[in-house]
C-alpha cells in the first residue's frame, strides 16, 4: 500500500495501480476516452492528462499510464493540463463532431468550436 497526493488530498493505493483507477475508485473527475481497465493502458487520447508535482518526473503526463508511487503528488485541474485538455478536445470536434462523449467533454471545458478543419485522408483509388 502507498499514499500518493491528487489534488492536495491524500489516497491509499495498490502498488501496481495508476492514477487513473485511483481517482476513478475516489471519485475524482479525470476526462478519458481510451482507458478501459481491462486492456493495457497506453495512454493514446492524452485527455488522463494530469501534472506531476513530486515523487515523480514533474510535468505533464497521462495518468492511465503513471504508476502510483509512495509521495506521489498530482494536480489534475491544473492551469496546464486545463489547457491541453481545451486543444485535444478542439481536435477531436473537428475529426468526430458527432461523438456524444467528446461533445460534452468540450461542453465542460467551454470549447464550444474546433479552430482545426477535418481532412479526409483515406486514400480515393490509384
Amino acid at each position: 500500500m502507498v499514499v500518493i497526493s491528487i489534488n492536495e488530498k491524500k489516497y491509499k493505493a495498490q502498488e501496481g495501480e495508476n492514477v487513473l483507477k485511483v481517482a476513478i475508485r475516489e471519485g475524482i473527475d479525470i476526462p478519458y476516452l481510451c482507458y478501459q481497465e481491462t486492456l493495457s493502458p497506453y495512454g493514446a487520447c492524452r485527455l488522463c492528462m494530469v501534472e506531476v508535482i513530486s515523487g515523480g518526473k514533474p510535468g505533464l503526463t497521462t495518468s492511465c499510464t503513471l504508476p502510483v508511487a509512495e509521495g506521489l503528488t498530482v494536480e489534475t485541474e491544473s492551469v496546464e493540463v486545463v489547457q491541453v485538455r481545451k486543444v485535444l478536445l478542439e481536435l477531436y470536434l473537428s475529426e468526430a463532431p458527432g461523438s456524444q462523449k467528446i461533445r460534452e467533454l468540450a461542453k465542460k471545458y467551454g470549447v464550444d468550436r474546433s479552430r482545426f478543419t477535418h481532412i479526409d485522408v483515406t486514400a480515393k483509388g490509384d
